[in-house]
């Protein structure tokens, strides 16, 4: 039994037994009853693990590992105090600090830990995530930007970031002679959480045709640095 948030909405979900039930609506509403039954525990434990995966690839967040579908729909654990200060988070200097102590193998890897470390809460918003191929198959770059401000023009943000550029042998192919990029931006500051965001980013480099190429290439360098 668990409790997650997105935005506004409360997901719960429950195994009893080789049933799976689930409640989800707004935070305060009566909300959506479902279930789910298999033909053994063991398949049921197997289906919720496979639906909380999910889930969380959406974007929803833990806040209750002790909530039943009973409950009601509420966004914090029971006898949570109330407060208008949201976590602090970190800045972005600490979350380019992490990145810069990884060690990862692949490019593969380095993707995974990329997307890791930039959906943590941080002080300042994400507004872009990207990733660039070179044409040869050289290099791939990630690089995440974050702005600082207010009002609904991001243009007009302080901006500071990050990018890891990652070396391999080049691979010499005819169908990257342009090169391949994909961008996820911020839609509308606040209409999206950045957990969501580096998600989609994180699958849709995967989706990506030329990543599937290099994702298990062997990582001849790394760099990591600040782009303020």
């Amino acid at each position: 039994m668990a409790a997650y948030v997105l935005g506004e909405r409360v997901w719960v979900i429950e195994r009893r037994a080789r049933v799976i039930w689930t409640r989800e609506g707004k935070i305060g509403a009566k909300g959506r009853l479902a279930h789910e039954e298999l033909a053994t525990e063991d398949a049921a434990r197997a289906r919720l693990e496979a639906i909380v995966k999910a889930q969380l690839g959406e974007g929803f967040v833990l806040v209750d590992d002790k909530r039943s579908i009973d409950a009601p729909l509420y966004g914090k654990p029971s006898g949570t105090k109330k407060t208008s200060t949201p976590p602090k988070g970190l800045d972005v200097a600490e979350l380019h600090a992490l990145l810069a102590k990884s060690s990862c193998d692949t490019i593969g890897a380095w993707l995974a830990r990329f997307a890791e470390i930039t959906a943590n809460a941080c002080t300042w918003r994400l507004l872009r995530v990207s990733c660039s191929i070179a044409e040869d198959g050289s290099a791939v770059e990630l690089e995440a930007v974050f702005g600082k401000g207010a009002g609904p023009n991001p243009d007009a943000y302080d901006e500071d970031g990050y990018r890891v550029r990652l070396a391999l042998p080049s691979l010499d192919r005819d169908d990257l002679e342009d090169g391949v990029a994909l961008d996820v931006f911020a839609d509308e500051l606040g209409r999206i959480s950045r957990t969501k965001m580096v998600a989609m980013f994180h699958g849709g480099v995967l989706d990506l045709e030329a990543f599937a190429v290099v994702r298990d290439a062997r990582v001849l360098s790394a760099e990591v640095e600040r782009t303020s």
